[in-house]
């Protein structure tokens, strides 16, 4: 046996670039806080799985898909014989890691198609908010996390193999796609011709969809926070505008709440019953109730691009709550929040959502901005 060079430079950093982010992307998931991070590393698998498919063709004899991209009769003798632990031996990508290969690669354009669904519909960030529908995020969402868990199981069964391989028939596998060189016992000598377009094309992408994920993090992050909700109006979508009268005649009693946070009927409901209002007659002359009523249903849940709008509509059906504490989602929410936090001082109820929500009189509830006071 003879130690060869198996693996370009370029495959090599691909191959722990693509695992570091996938792994980054995942574990950013499991909280809203660490969207940005997820949005980052899962754009940086994506831009890695572009580059990957134009080094398919491009890279040395070992890293182009002709190289490792074999049938099924091929790949079904190779895994029968790796189960009899005595699988055939080949220089670089065996025939069932090459269908891993490609399976991933189609995974992570999944996860990055649907991605930008997710952000733009669910989100509501970045250039395309509010170019998919919420519903269609939702879709895409459930569609983003199956192909997440199937990638994350599919890379587990690599990394189980290649252990294995070491372990088992010293192969060397792990060590060779650090050093790129590996002992083989014979490697044909065929001349790969060179393709120097393609090859700084497949940089250039990468780097293409490595700094539109920046720019689209960062549209993302104008459009939060303090920038707050957008409604319908004027043929397409504004900011929510605040109204004066709503803030002095209702915010003078209470938390002048978002419209965005309840459906327009729950609306109509509050308007009509404001002689009664929680035990309190809050009774508005005809002139200033008109106006509050009218600006109250042009920027209700249906006509907003929230995510909390189109949650919390999802969540009360076809209800009616006349108390945002009272949905599903609120509740869902705050499951975590202990009423020693609401009876804190800068707290006191469970209606003061600017104590932890600043950016609430704009209608923005977004997760990195929550500060829950100390006291």
């Amino acid at each position: 046996m003879k130690t060869e060079k198996i693996w370009d430079l370029p495959t090599r950093l691909f191959h722990w670039t693509f695992a570091a982010s996938f792994m980054t992307a995942f574990a950013a998931s499991t909280r809203e806080w660490f969207l940005d991070y997820h949005v980052m590393a899962g754009a940086l698998v994506l831009a890695g799985a572009s580059f990957r498919f134009l080094w398919g063709f491009s890279g040395n004899r070992n890293a182009r898909f002709s190289g490792f991209v074999r049938g099924w009769a091929e790949i079904k003798s190779f895994l029968t014989g790796f189960i009899r632990l005595n699988p055939a031996k080949y220089p670089g990508h065996n025939p069932a890691v090459g269908l891993a290969v490609i399976v991933m690669l189609a995974l992570a354009a999944v996860l990055g198609a649907t991605g930008v669904i997710v952000y733009s519909g669910e989100e509501m960030r970045g250039p395309l908010a509010g170019f998919f529908s919420f519903e269609t995020a939702e879709t895409a969402g459930l569609i983003h996390s199956v192909a997440a868990w199937s990638f994350l199981a599919l890379a587990g069964v690599h990394i189980a193999a290649a252990l294995l391989h070491d372990v088992i028939w010293k192969e060397g596998l792990i060590r060779s796609m650090l050093t790129g060189r590996k002992k083989v016992e014979s490697m044909e000598d065929a001349a790969v011709a060179e393709r120097p377009i393609l090859k700084k094309t497949a940089f250039v992408l990468f780097a293409f969809v490595a700094a539109s994920a920046a720019m689209l993090v960062a549209t993302g992050q104008q459009a939060s926070g303090h920038a707050g909700a957008l409604v319908e109006g004027n043929g397409g979508f504004k900011p929510l505008e605040k109204n004066i009268a709503y803030e002095e005649e209702c915010g003078s009693c209470h938390n002048a709440f978002s419209p965005t946070l309840l459906p327009a009927r729950s609306w109509e409901k509050v308007m009509a019953g404001l002689a009664e209002h929680f035990g309190d007659d809050a009774s508005l002359p005809d002139e200033t109730s008109s106006e509050i009523r009218a600006w109250l249903l042009a920027s209700s849940a249906e006509r907003a691009l929230s995510e909390p709008s189109k949650k919390i509509l999802s969540s009360i059906g076809e209800g009616a709550p006349l108390r945002i504490t009272e949905t599903a989602y609120w509740k869902e929410k705050h499951v975590d929040i202990g009423e020693e936090v609401y009876s804190r001082k800068s707290v006191t109820s469970r209606t003061n959502c600017a104590a932890c929500h600043p950016g609430s009189p704009w209608g923005s509830f977004e997760d990195r901005d929550i500060s829950v006071p100390k006291v």
